[in-house]
C-alpha cells in the first residue's frame, strides 16, 4: 500500500512536469514537440503547480479535521489560502467569498465554469487514500467536487476518484475503466464519452491517433466563457479549438491509460501529445499509473528526476511527496478500517 500511495504522488508530479511546457500549446491537434523534461521543472516550477498544491491544501484539511470533514471546512481552504486560482476554482473563491454557500459555489446559477477542468485535477487525494473504496471515495467527493464544480465538471472528477480506488487492485486498464464507470450517471455526457472512448479502443487498439481523431471531431466543443466567440459558429458560438472542459481533457486521460498498455512512460507521454491541458490531464494521468505501477517499479529516469526534491514542500502548503505520501497511507487504513477492513498482525 505504501508503494503505491508514494508511486500515485510521485507519478502525478512527474507527469505534471512533463505536461508543463506544452499546456495549450496544441489545440485541436495532436502536439509533435519534444517531451524533454525542462531541466528547471523541478527545481523552479513544480512546487507550485496548481494541480498539486490544491491537492496538498485539501489534504491538510482531512488531516486536521478527519476523515469526516465538512463540506466548510474544505471551502476554507479557498476561502483562506493565498495560492491562484483559475476558472472553476476562481469563481468558486470569489462565490465563497461573497457569501454564497459552499454547496452553490459550483452550481451554473454561479459559476460559468461549472463543466470546467477543476475538480478533476485536484481530486487525486481522494481516490489515493480510498484503495478499493469508492464509495468512500463518492461520499468526499460530493463534500468537495460541489465547491467548484457541477454536472460533467463534477462527474469528472468523481470518475477518475473512482478510477483511483480501483487501480489499486487491478492493472486491466480497461477493466478499471468500466468499474469506475459505475460511479457517475450512465446518461451524462461524461459517461457518454468514455464509452465512445472505449469502443474505439476496442476497433483500433494500437493506433491511438485515430481515437484521438474521434474524439476530436465528435466531442471538441466547449462553452467556456473565457473561449473567444467573434463571430459566432454553429457550435454555440465557439470558434476556437480551446477546450478547458473536464470531461474532454478526462477522454485524454484515458486515451494515455490504454494506449500506454500498462507502461508509465508511454501512457504520459501519449496524454501529452494528445494537447489541451497538458500538465493536468498527464498529471492525472501519472498519479493512476503510479497507483498501478508502484513507486518501486517506476522508471528509473522518473524516481532520479525527483530524487532531490521528495521532501521539499509544495508551495502554500506543508506537504510534500513524500509527506503527503505518509499522511495518505495512514488516512486509507483509517479509511479501510471504518468501512469494514481490519489490520492482521503488523
Amino acid at each position: 500500500l505504501k508503494n503505491k500511495i508514494l508511486g500515485g504522488w510521485t507519478g502525478k508530479s512527474y507527469g505534471a512536469m512533463m505536461g508543463q511546457p506544452m499546456e495549450f500549446a496544441a489545440q485541436g491537434e495532436i502536439y509533435q514537440g519534444s517531451l524533454d523534461i525542462h531541466p528547471e521543472s523541478p527545481k523552479v516550477w513544480l512546487h507550485n503547480e496548481d494541480d498539486l498544491y490544491t491537492n496538498m491544501a485539501f489534504l491538510e484539511v482531512l488531516r486536521d479535521k478527519g476523515l469526516d470533514a465538512s463540506q466548510e471546512d474544505f471551502a476554507d481552504v479557498f476561502r483562506q489560502s493565498k495560492f491562484m486560482l483559475w476558472h472553476a476554482n476562481g469563481q468558486a473563491r470569489q462565490n465563497l467569498l461573497a457569501g454564497i454557500p459552499p454547496n452553490l459555489a459550483g452550481h451554473p446559477q454561479y459559476n460559468p465554469h461549472a463543466d470546467d477542468i477543476d475538480f478533476q485535477i485536484e481530486c487525486d487525494f481522494i481516490g489515493i487514500i480510498s484503495p478499493g473504496l469508492s464509495k468512500s471515495a463518492n461520499f468526499i467527493c460530493d463534500k468537495v467536487g460541489h465547491i467548484m464544480n457541477y454536472g460533467d465538471g463534477y462527474y469528472a472528477g468523481a470518475f477518475l476518484s473512482s478510477l483511483y480506488t480501483y487501480a489499486y487492485l487491478d492493472t486491466n486498464i480497461p477493466n478499471i475503466i468500466r468499474r469506475a464507470l459505475k460511479s457517475i450517471p450512465a446518461q451524462c455526457s461524461y459517461a457518454k464519452i468514455i464509452n465512445d472512448i472505449l469502443d474505439w479502443y476496442d476497433k483500433n487498439p494500437d493506433d491511438w491517433r485515430k481515437t484521438w481523431e474521434k474524439l476530436e471531431d465528435k466531442w471538441n466543443f466547449d462553452l467556456c466563457p473565457w473561449a473567444k466567440s467573434d463571430p459566432p459558429s454553429r457550435q454555440g458560438g465557439i470558434i476556437e479549438k480551446f477546450n478547458i472542459q473536464g470531461h474532454f481533457n478526462g477522454a485524454y486521460i484515458l486515451i494515455g491509460l490504454l494506449y500506454g498498455k500498462g507502461d508509465y512512460l508511454e501512457a504520459i507521454k501519449i496524454c501529452t501529445r494528445c494537447g489541451q491541458d497538458t500538465d493536468s490531464n498527464v498529471a492525472n494521468c501519472g498519479g493512476i499509473m503510479g497507483i498501478i505501477t508502484g513507486y518501486r517499479d517506476l522508471p528509473l529516469i522518473t524516481k532520479n528526476e525527483l530524487a532531490p526534491y521528495m521532501d521539499r514542500d509544495y508551495n502554500f502548503t506543508s506537504l510534500s511527496i513524500e509527506s503527503a505520501s505518509s499522511l495518505s497511507y495512514d488516512l486509507a487504513i483509517k479509511n479501510i478500517c471504518q468501512n469494514g477492513g481490519y489490520i492482521s498482525g503488523d
